[in-house]
C-alpha cells in the first residue's frame, strides 16, 4: 500500500448520520458494503470489577459476533462478572502488560474488525459500533476511534499529534493539551488514545499486533505510527461518542508508578522511532508547532 495524507475527510463514502432516530439497522443487507459479520469486542481488564459491573451485556452481545475479557491478573472478581455477563474470558499469568493482553485478545478472536476497549469505557448501543465500521468502506483504513466523554462531561484529547519530548514535559507539568486535534468531522490523525479503538485485522496482522515490550503507555501511539507508515490510515470520527470513566492515572502524582510506567513507554517509542524526538517529524516536513490544527486537508484523487 502507498502511505496516504491524513487530514479531515471529505470522502463521501463516510457518511455521518447526526440525527439519534435515523440509526442504521441491525440489518447489514441494508449497507451491501459493511462486514458480512458483526466485529468482535475485546476488553483488557485488571482488577476492572466495579467498571465491568456497569456494562451493558445486551447492548454488547447485541453490537459484537462475540465478547472477550482478556484478564491481566487481577485480584477481584473482574473474570467471574465477566464470565457472568457472558463474555468468554481468558486469565493471564500475572500482568504482561496492556498490548500483550490485546494482542491474545485479537488472536483468540475471529472476525475481521476488532473493537478493543477498556473495560471504563461504556457503549450505550449497538449503533455506536456500525457507524465505526462504516469507515472500513475504504479498504485503506486500518484503524477507527470515535470520541471519548469523560464523567464531566468534556471531550478527552483521544486523538493527537504525535508528540516531541518537550511537549510531554509540558502536558505533565503544567496539564495543557499540546497537540489535541479538534474536529466535527471525521479525520485522518497521527494516533488515537487505545481506550476504544476499531481495528481491521489484516492491519494489525500486517504489522504483527501491538509491541509487548510497551508494557503500560505509548503502545498505542507506536501502533498508530507503524500503521501509518505502513500505508494505512488512522482515523478519528468525533461524531460518534463513547462514555470513557477516564482517571488519567499517570497525571496523579509526578513520581507515582504510573508517571514512571508513562516515561519508560516513552522512552522506548523514541529509540525505536527517534525522528519524533527533535521538532521534525519523519515525514520530511516540519513538526506542526502547538496551536495549529492536528488535521490537514485530503485532496481527493
Amino acid at each position: 500500500m502507498t502511505p496516504q495524507p491524513r487530514g479531515c475527510m471529505t470522502d463521501t463514502r463516510l457518511p455521518v448520520d447526526r440525527s439519534p432516530s435515523r440509526a442504521p439497522s441491525r440489518s447489514r443487507s441494508a449497507h451491501p458494503s459493511f462486514p458480512a459479520s458483526r466485529p468482535a469486542g475485546v476488553f483488557v481488564t485488571y482488577n476492572s470489577e466495579r467498571h465491568l459491573q456497569r456494562l451493558f451485556p445486551g447492548v454488547l452481545r447485541t453490537a459484537f459476533d462475540e465478547v472477550i475479557a482478556v484478564d491481566n491478573g487481577s485480584s477481584d472478581r473482574s473474570v467471574d462478572v465477566a464470565r457472568d455477563a457472558g463474555f468468554r474470558t481468558r486469565r493471564l499469568h500475572g500482568n504482561p502488560g496492556y498490548a500483550a493482553a490485546v494482542n491474545v485478545g485479537v488472536r483468540e478472536s475471529h472476525a475481521e474488525h476488532v473493537v478493543v476497549m477498556n473495560p471504563d469505557v461504556v457503549i450505550d448501543a449497538p449503533r455506536v459500533v456500525d457507524r465505526l465500521l462504516v469507515h472500513f468502506e475504504d479498504p485503506s483504513v486500518g484503524v477507527v476511534a470515535p470520541a471519548l466523554l469523560l464523567p464531566t462531561g468534556a471531550r478527552q484529547d483521544s486523538a493527537r499529534d504525535v508528540p516531541a519530548p518537550w511537549q510531554l514535559v509540558a502536558r505533565r507539568m503544567f496539564g495543557g493539551q499540546q497537540g489535541r486535534v479538534d474536529a466535527e468531522k471525521p479525520c485522518v490523525v497521527d494516533w488515537v488514545v487505545g481506550a476504544c479503538l476499531c481495528i481491521r485485522r489484516s492491519a494489525f496482522e500486517a504489522l504483527g499486533g501491538f509491541d509487548e515490550r510497551y508494557r503500560f503507555y505509548f503502545e498505542d501511539v507506536d501502533f498508530c505510527v507503524r500503521l501509518w507508515r505502513a500505508g494505512w490510515k488512522v482515523v478519528y470520527d468525533p461524531t460518534v461518542v463513547v462514555r470513557h470513566e477516564h482517571g488519567a492515572g499517570s497525571r496523579k502524582t509526578f513520581l507515582g508508578w504510573p508517571m514512571r510506567q508513562h516515561i519508560r513507554g516513552a522512552a522506548r517509542f523514541y529509540r525505536r522511532h527517534p525522528a519524533f524526538a527533535t521538532l521534525t517529524g519523519p515525514r520530511g516536513a516540519p513538526r506542526r508547532r502547538p496551536g495549529e490544527a492536528g488535521v490537514h486537508p485530503v485532496h481527493s484523487a
